[in-house]
Formats: C-alpha cells, sequence, structure tokens
C-alpha cells in the first residue's frame, strides 16, 4: 500500500479494478465496494441514488466526467449496461 495512506485512517474503498496480492493490508475491517464496472464513479453515483441521496450538479458533472474518462466515452471494452445507465442519470 502506498506510504501515502495510514491504514488506521483508512475507512473504505469503492474501485472498479481487482485487488492483487498486498495491496491492501489494515489493521481492521473496512468497508469494500469494488464491482465489475467501467468507472469508480459510477460505483459512487450508484450509491447515492440507492440511499436516495441528492447529488449536487457539481458532483453530477464531476462524477459524469470521471465516468466518461474512464470508460472512453463508453466505448471501452470495460464499459457496462450500469456506466450507460449511470452516464444517462447524471
Amino acid at each position: 500500500m502506498s506510504k501515502l495512506i495510514d491504514p488506521k485512517k483508512l475507512r473504505g474503498i469503492i474501485d472498479h479494478h481487482p485487488l492483487k496480492n498486498d495491496t491492501v493490508t489494515t489493521p481492521g475491517a473496512i468497508i469494500l465496494d469494488i464491482r465489475p464496472w467501467g468507472s469508480a464513479a459510477t460505483i459512487i453515483a450508484h450509491t447515492f441514488i440507492k440511499k436516495e441521496l441528492p447529488i449536487e450538479k457539481g458532483v453530477a458533472g464531476v462524477l459524469l466526467c470521471a465516468l466518461l474518462s474512464d470508460t472512453l466515452n463508453l466505448k471501452s471494452p470495460t464499459s457496462t449496461e450500469n456506466d450507460e445507465q449511470i452516464a444517462a442519470v447524471l
């Protein structure tokens, strides 16, 4: 794990990349949300929607930009239907 992250302060990980050996070691349990979607931004936006939390316009814009960047405008082979649906909502 990066020396920039204090494992004692880590509360969770949201990502769309698979974990590799020795990627993360924490002193206690943390929240992990790792899905085979095209972007972590999709996972974050999905969480907002699932919890019925409003997404401020600026936050929605940043999430959409990240989603489109990660998925190469939804044309990447890693892009999923979930990415397309969330992009339409954002």
